[in-house]
């Protein structure tokens, strides 16, 4: 891993900057998302689990906004302007309007698969990098703001196991749908993957 003084390291803080800037909007659009998979809803236990996540998607999204412009170590020092009107990716937008396009389409249970990418990613990613990271790449900003944030946790704690807990739960619901499911998995993980990549283009 890059280290801070090590060559590529500016061009690594400009794409995680431009990365952080576009979870921002996922995380503040996530809010809708959820409201629409509430609507879904079949029963109040349902509702209120449902918009329970929505306010998590909340807090995300103003912890999103802070990694952005608070003060450098704490964040990455952005103007707050710049980021609250910044435009959305088109990667953005086609991993937004696919999962808006799920929650509208499908039943409550099955439009949580259109998230399944974005929670266990971020802790496939995170953990082993978390592990990996050497004392020099443990002063990087995306060490302090991102890995370890997302990597120095349990499974549990990041939401992995009870995601799967949640699938294993509701089977009932999804196994007739399994097509579809693989469908919109598979969409999601395009969703992604065009995040992470349009980061790293961002960079040059």
């Amino acid at each position: 891993m890059t280290g801070p003084n090590d060559p590529g390291a500016d061009a690594l803080v400009k794409g995680f900057k431009a990365y952080m800037v576009q979870d921002y909007i996922y995380c503040a659009r996530g809010i809708i998302y959820q409201t629409e998979r509430a609507i879904k809803s079949t029963t109040a236990e349902e509702f209120k689990d449902t918009t329970t996540k929505a306010s998590h998607y909340c807090t995300y999204a103003q912890g999103a906004l802070d990694l952005c412009v608070d003060d450098v170590d704490q964040g990455l020092g952005m103007k707050d302007i710049d980021v609250l009107q910044a435009q959305p990716a088109d990667a953005t937008n086609y991993y937004t309007d696919m999962q808006f396009e799920t929650a509208k389409t499908h039943n409550w249970v099955m439009n949580l698969v259109a998230m399944i990418p974005c929670i266990q990613a971020y802790y496939a990613l995170a953990h082993p990098l978390c592990e990996a990271a050497t004392e020099d790449v443990q002063k990087t900003l995306w060490y302090k703001l991102w890995i370890k944030p997302n990597g120095d946790l349990s499974p549990e704690d990041a939401g992995v196991t009870s995601q799967i807990s949640f699938f294993t739960a509701n089977y009932d619901v999804w196994k007739d749908h399994y097509a579809e499911a693989k469908d919109v998995f598979r969409k999601a993980c395009q969703g992604e993957i065009g995040h992470w990549k349009w980061a790293t283009d961002s960079k040059q």
